[in-house]
């Protein structure tokens, strides 16, 4: 079983598993880990239950195995609790190498508390032990915590090289130098910097705290730089918005290090925030001789091409994308609105509404946006039409009466059928809700019909105009009195009332109609 499961053959697993009629506690854990290699986690649980239903004995293997079928899961702490509560009824629930892997469980489900009680619980603690700990309080952002636990695992063991890794984590997180250079100083003393993985991480440590000069020195003195080292590098320079040394350091690494796909994301990201078209289309060309590619690295190259005004390029990318997360989807959207494609942004929107992918935050942003521009380009052409509603106000709708006096004559409903959209001079005026106040009136009136054209609504209501314009020194006249954003309205209709239905009164309100969408001959005056 053992050699099959090394070649991750289950199938041979679970036949010689099979062959047993009572197979032993070592075969059980052997066939319930061989599961979880393979990421069959539910399939795992259900071999243990049936391993507990027959009653089989236990060992000190068998819970910290189901403990990792849990952590795969990513399920709820009460399963991590329920492990805990029958490994402590067995015997098993305070051995050291059990505890640690219930302090890794309460931990990555968040439960930190949890994990610290059952710390302070053991009667022995190993390296393992304390260094699970930190890392819990490091992963929950207690930096101060951290360093105190640190300090008395120092009293009591020495630290290895993972535990100095977690703790530049730390340093990193709390943005402490002095602690990093400590800490530092601690790997050369003990003989651990020597490890490839700290020394990326004191790399990363005076990245993230440190000046380019101390980044640089310290970079200089790696002996092994892998392909991590130049991507902490790479990243750093990115950061700091240095694109020329960033190009220098990549054109350096390519003959050292070999390239790596995270290397080329790394490049197209920070090109993208410096909007280099040039260098980004060189690494573009990098990635496809070399036959990189993979949805991240999609996605970062839609993402530059789209900032980089690119957007049909960026389109064609987001097409190849296999698997579209909310990533993938925001950085699309995001795309369409910075180059003001605002309605492709709204469908594309739609589109993974459709796919059932959850919108993160940034998503929400970019359709907030999208629908702000797209308000501001009706607004746009509000603003671009307010002549020709003045000229339709002032001189198309004004007619000379027997006497030779000017009035202003609205057409009627008829009439607007007949004109036709050829023929109408006024291509959009702007929206009167702007411009005016609607007031309900107090006092029953009869039925009456609604006056917005092409209703025969009767369930209508009165409502009295007043014309904002006078207040605010706006004659439809003179265009230097226009208040921005808002539009002119004949005096004529200023104290006349209108009967509207629930419909059209709240369309009139939201600008989805005008006054021009009513028949304003069926206006009547108000005392």
């Amino acid at each position: 079983m053992s050699l099959y499961a090394q070649f991750h053959d289950i199938d041979c697993v679970i036949r010689v598993f099979n062959t047993s009629e009572k197979p032993h506690t070592i075969a059980w854990n052997l066939i319930i880990k061989s599961h979880l290699d393979l990421g069959l986690f539910d399939s795992a649980l259900l071999l243990y239950k049936t391993m507990r239903h027959l009653g089989v004995a236990h060992d000190s293997f068998t819970f910290p195995i189901v403990n990792q079928a849990v952590l795969s899961l990513q399920s709820d702490v009460i399963y991590g609790e329920m492990v805990h509560c029958v490994s402590t009824k067995i015997g098993f629930g305070f051995e050291v190498y059990f505890c640690n892997t219930m302090i890794e469980v309460y931990v990555k489900c968040g439960c930190v508390v949890y994990a610290r009680k059952l710390f302070d619980e053991m009667s022995q603690r190993d390296l393992v032990s304390w260094t699970s700990m930190i890392s819990g309080y490091v992963c929950e952002g207690s930096v101060g915590s951290a360093f105190y636990l640190f300090r008395e695992m120092m009293v009591k063991s020495e630290p290895n090289s993972v535990t100095l890794i977690i703790m530049l984590q730390a340093c990193c997180a709390g943005e402490s130098l002095i602690h990093g250079m400590q800490l530092h100083g601690y790997a050369i003393k003990s003989g651990l910097e020597s490890d490839g993985s700290l020394q990326n991480s004191v790399l990363k440590m005076y990245t993230r705290t440190g000046s380019v000069e101390e980044v640089e020195i310290y970079f200089s003195k790696i002996d092994r730089k892998d392909d991590v080292s130049w991507n902490i590098l790479i990243s750093f320079y990115s950061m700091k918005g240095d694109i020329e040394k960033l190009v220098n350091r990549f054109s350096e690494m390519q003959g050292i290090a070999a390239l790596s796909i995270e290397t080329l994301t790394l490049l197209i990201s920070a090109f993208a925030k410096s909007r280099d078209l040039f260098q980004g289309e060189q690494i573009h060309c990098v990635a496809i001789k070399s036959g990189f590619c993979d949805d991240v690295l999609l996605t970062s190259l839609l993402d530059f091409y789209a900032k980089s005004g690119k957007i049909e390029i960026s389109d064609q990318l987001f097409r190849k994308i296999s698997y579209r997360n909310n990533i993938t989807f925001g950085a699309m959207m995001s795309g369409f609105v910075q180059n003001g494609y605002v309605k492709d942004a709204i469908n594309l929107f739609h589109q993974m509404q459709a796919a059932n992918v959850e919108p993160g935050a940034e998503i929400l942003r970019s359709i907030l946006d999208a629908y702000t521009q797209l308000g501001a380009l009706q607004l746009e052409k509000h603003e671009s039409t307010k002549l020709e509603a003045i000229k339709h106000y002032t001189k198309d709708l004004k007619v000379s009466d027997l006497n030779g006096n000017e009035e202003v004559y609205f057409p009627t409903e008829r009439e607007v059928k007949m004109m036709g959209d050829q023929n109408h001079l006024d291509p959009r005026p702007v929206d009167g809700a702007l411009s005016l106040v609607l007031i309900r009136l107090a006092y029953d009136e009869p039925s009456c019909s609604c006056i917005a054209h092409f209703c025969d609504r009767m369930d209508t209501v009165f409502y009295w105009v007043r014309l904002l314009q006078n207040r605010l020194n706006v004659n439809p006249s003179v265009e230097e009195k226009w208040v921005s954003g808002m539009g002119a309205i004949h005096e004529s209709l200023n104290r006349k009332c209108l009967p509207l239905c629930s419909d059209h009164i709240n369309d009139l309100y939201t600008g989805k109609i005008t006054l021009q969408d009513i028949d304003c001959t069926l206006f009547v005056d108000v005392d």
